[in-house]
């Protein structure tokens, strides 16, 4: 099995650990293993088989302790330091798209809001205060925005609880993670400072610690914390693109990391930390990193004088106002994810396919695909694919269960054929579904009403966009 692998199994489990992972064959599959520790106590741990070419690499996750020096997972990436950019993913091997490569199970989670209801510390006094804490924001080197200051959160409040009550050991893998310098010019370590303040002088819990450590609590887990009040020692030290090449996947008690196209070995493996915002200009985009996450954005997108994926992505809206609604939504991707099989809107039919963005390559006349649904309801919203990234289209964003099949022009899919696979996967929809086929400046439709899979596709001759 390697030394990564036993490094991993508690003594006295090895050899039932290494048979039932024999006994899993197919790559993908995924066996749960209750490890028992020499005092009795359970240790929830689950490996998965993942194959990367020829290689068989087993991948784990645990509830509570993050790995060690000596427990390293055989995962195909490693965590390095990059200079300026502080601990970065880098991918071991060439990976193909649309690839796990990591499940992971959250080592810390924020203090849940409940804790917060019905404290006798929120009296007047407490209320008067904290809608006090406010910082202005700016750019480095830059007027201050005209925006509204920063202000304290509750969600800040939760930041420092948790830290105050999370146990030493817990606190010190925290505070392993970067967070900003505290003499940063920034609204967010103004307002965590202020809030460190107050909740020392408040909180009980907080009463031990010095204010610098409650700050810098406040910043740690701000800077590295997930949706869902999340932090994950591997997933959380990825750095953000805003063209990214891999995508957090959250499907409901599974979260992991997914390739959005094949990535060479030695490339480093990014994420976005924005979500619809990642269609806004360049501006705007480091605007927002910056007042959230403290950092100016150098991604190669950033740099670029060219934004291919904000120029493309309002063909299909010829007759409604553009807007910055027409995103960019990488999201998409743990929607794919077979395990998700309960969503209030099917476009998609169950069990159809899904293939790599990254096999749906951008072409030189922009070809692209996407469905949405039909505005015989009154709304247009669906998904569009382009150059590894996933485009939420219209005002209502609405989940897909499948994929669309893996179609581009370089594979000499022409547009008959194309509605042939569509309609050999018996697409479904209840509101009906519209195929848009763009190549260069020409588009053609296709339409297929709702609630009949075996409905012939028909051709929209009547549109003139």
């Amino acid at each position: 099995m390697g030394q990564a692998w036993t490094s991993l199994v508690v003594e006295g489990c090895a050899a039932e650990a290494e048979a039932a992972i024999e006994a899993v064959q197919a790559p993908g599959e995924e066996v749960s293993i209750p490890l028992i520790t020499g005092d009795d106590k359970r240790c929830c741990m689950r490996f998965v088989v993942r194959k990367f070419g020829r290689k068989s690499c087993f991948l784990f996750s645990c509830g509570h302790t993050p790995p060690t020096s000596s427990g390293v997972p055989s995962w195909p990436l490693e965590i390095r330091t990059a200079e300026g950019q502080g601990k970065s993913a880098y991918a071991l091997g060439d990976l193909p798209g649309n690839q796990i490569l990591l499940e992971e199970e959250p080592f810390y989670t924020r203090t849940p809001p409940a804790e917060l209801h019905g404290r006798p510390e929120w009296d007047e006094d407490w209320s008067a205060a904290f809608t006090r804490i406010k910082a202005p924001m700016r750019l480095p080197g830059g007027e201050s925005e005209k925006e509204k200051p920063l202000l304290a959160s509750t969600a800040l409040v939760r930041d420092v609880l948790g830290f105050a009550k999370m146990p030493e050991s817990l606190r010190g893998a925290l505070l392993s993670f970067s967070f900003p310098a505290l003499d940063l010019e920034h609204g967010l370590v103004d307002v965590a400072l202020q809030l460190a303040k107050l909740c020392k002088e408040r909180l009980p819990e907080c009463k031990a610690f010095e204010v610098e450590w409650l700050q810098i609590g406040i910043l740690v887990t701000e800077m590295n914390i997930f949706p869902g009040g999340r932090v994950f020692w591997t997933m959380s030290r990825i750095n953000h693109s805003c063209a990214p090449n891999c995508v957090f996947t959250n499907a409901p008690g599974r979260w992991g990391l997914r390739t959005l196209r094949p990535i060479r070995k030695g490339e480093e493996l990014t994420i976005s930390y924005l979500g619809e915002e990642l269609l806004l200009p360049t501006g705007q985009r480091r605007w927002l990193l910056w007042r959230s996450k403290c950092f100016i954005c150098q991604c190669s997108r950033c740099r670029s004088s060219e934004d291919p994926l904000r120029d493309r992505a309002c063909i299909c809206l010829g007759r409604a106002p553009l807007s910055w609604r027409v995103v960019h939504k990488p999201a998409v991707w743990q929607r794919a994810d077979p395990s998700t099989k309960s969503r209030a809107v099917a476009l998609l039919k169950e069990g159809v396919e899904f293939a790599s963005t990254g096999e749906i390559r951008r072409t030189s006349e922009g070809a692209w695909v996407q469905v949405e649904k039909c505005e015989v309801n009154g709304q247009t919203s669906g998904w569009g694919l382009i150059d590894g990234a996933a485009l939420g289209l219209g005002r209502l964003i609405e989940p897909c269960e499948g994929r669309l099949p893996s179609l581009s022009s370089h594979d000499g899919v022409a547009p008959g054929e194309l509605r042939d696979r569509l309609q050999k996967r018996a697409l479904a929809s209840r509101a009906g579904l519209r195929l848009n086929w763009y190549d260069g400046d020409t588009i053609e439709r296709y339409s297929l009403p709702a609630a009949s899979a075996a409905t012939q596709w028909r051709r929209d001759d009547a549109d003139d966009e």
